[in-house]
């Protein structure tokens, strides 16, 4: 067992923090001494999938759930129609394909994109969860290499752990439906 661990990614909810840490305890008390299994145990991590609704209301997964913090996730989309100009991105968190029945974090246009055939210009959006939980959600043309780039500070923006277990459990029923 090593001397000293490292406490790095802590959940800032209280109650899950006490889980971990009971948990961690347990497998100390049982003698585990892989110390990689003890710091997933206590790794932070998102709690619902983080996406991006572009046109049609359909959404593509850039980060998925339970990933561990911090992580950094690249996308890359490209425009839907001829002579497109601006592309609109709504970043979302939730499990659903369908942009509505995710919760919504932020909007942002990447604007003044050349005139160009559909498909031409790729725009890569990037997702930056840090160690305390802040998203940093960036985007760039690949012809112009003009940055756009936001900060949400809250990635589950006022919902609550059970709101969030709520969308899971939604989700699964849906899932098991189908």
């Amino acid at each position: 067992m090593p001397d000293k661990i490292e406490l790095k990614q802590i959940s800032l909810v209280p109650i899950k923090n006490a889980a971990l840490t009971t948990r961690s305890s347990a497998l100390v008390r049982r003698g585990l001494n892989d110390l990689k299994a003890i710091e997933e145990t206590l790794a932070d991590w998102v709690p619902l999938s983080l996406r991006v609704e572009t046109e049609g209301g359909l959404t593509s997964i850039v980060i998925e759930r339970k990933t561990p913090i911090p992580v950094q996730k690249t996308a890359t989309f490209s425009t839907t129609y001829d002579m497109q100009r601006n592309f609109e991105f709504h970043v979302l968190q939730g499990e659903f394909p369908l942009g509505s029945e995710n919760a919504s974090l932020a909007r942002f246009t990447v604007e003044n994109i050349p005139p160009a055939p559909r498909g031409a210009h790729q725009i890569q959006v990037t997702f930056d969860v840090d160690i305390n939980g802040i998203l940093h959600v960036t985007a760039k043309d690949a012809v112009t290499q003009k940055p756009y780039s936001i900060r949400i500070t809250e990635i589950s923006p006022g919902l609550s752990e059970n709101e969030i277990d709520k969308m899971l459990k939604d989700f699964n029923a849906r899932t098991r439906k189908t």
